[in-house]
């Protein structure tokens, strides 16, 4: 059985009712369940070595053991293991599975955006071979673009949970209103500056670095995002670090015009395309859920 069909969207996956269930599928599968069990075997009898040591020992020549409190003990620890184990093979199947599509999407020059529902991520990994770019770029797109941008300005309100967003709240809804009608060469510069200006102030305000190169700032923030979770994180700088692509003047046409300082030098000509506005929405919201989850590392 599918496990994916329990989950709509990459941010649900690791919830602990979804976990659960993974859980439960892959107890089904035997092969898997007697490596559980030749684990928990393993971890028991190391513990017991360790709680040995500890509950037998001799004391002005007499000897002391606690062999029904040792057995008891260990009893009570092995529901704890097997459960811990569980965990464990459930993590290490999702990301086995989620990496071979994460590469997929990067191969079409996205990333696992966390908002996208996983069958439409199914749908382009399944159909990899007969899929083209702009093709991958068109489902995603319908997808953002359906309803009059409906789940966009969903995820755009959400931002106003953080300061460091909201106090962007005017751009932000001149810059997506213009997103709407189709006037990109007017959204993409504001997703673009709140991008650097959001990384900026968090830096600042959560661990005192402050830089003048953005580059500086750019990579401290990776090494502080990238300790969250993993390969779905690597996968979105991925995307981002090629918007943030070393650009030469005397050489334009050595970058794409989708490249923040070619934009800024005024080289890209063609930037204002739906892709590029869209794309820098969703690195924004990646944006948001990382600063979120450093800023309260329980919820991380």
């Amino acid at each position: 059985k599918n496990y994916y069909s329990e989950i709509n969207a990459i941010r649900d996956i690791l919830q602990p009712i979804n976990m659960e269930y993974v859980k439960t599928t892959l107890e089904s599968q035997e092969a898997l369940r007697n490596a559980m069990n030749n684990g928990i075997q393993s971890n028991i009898q190391v513990f017991g070595a360790e709680l040995n040591k500890i509950l037998n020992f001799t004391y002005n020549d007499k000897s002391f053991n606690f062999v029904n409190v040792q057995q008891d003990i260990i009893d009570k620890m092995r529901p704890f293991l097997l459960e811990a184990q569980q965990i464990l093979f459930a993590r290490k199947n999702i990301s086995d599975n989620l990496n071979k599509k994460a590469k997929t999407m990067l191969q079409f020059g996205w990333w696992f955006v966390n908002s996208l529902p996983i069958k439409i991520i199914n749908y382009i990994y399944k159909n990899k071979e007969t899929l083209k770019q702009e093709d991958v770029d068109k489902i995603i797109s319908n997808y953002y673009e359906s309803d009059e941008c409906k789940e966009l300005e969903e995820i755009i309100n959400g931002w106003n949970e953080l300061d460091y967003f909201s106090k962007w709240k005017s751009k932000v809804k001149d810059a997506f209103y213009a997103h709407k009608l189709g006037m990109y060469s007017l959204s993409v510069p504001v997703w673009t500056l709140m991008i650097e200006g959001i990384i900026r102030d968090f830096m600042r305000e959560k661990y005192d670095i402050t830089a003048y190169k953005f580059g500086i700032l750019y990579k401290n923030f990776k090494e502080k995002a990238e300790k969250l979770d993993g390969f779905i994180v690597s996968y979105t700088f991925n995307c981002m670090d090629s918007f943030y692509v070393r650009f030469n003047p005397e050489n334009p046409d050595g970058a794409c015009d989708f490249s923040r300082h070619k934009i800024f030098h005024g080289q890209a000509v063609n930037y204002d395309t739906e892709i590029n506005s869209l794309k820098l929405i969703l690195y924004l919201d990646e944006l948001f859920y990382m600063v979120l989850s450093l800023k309260n590392p329980i919820i991380a």
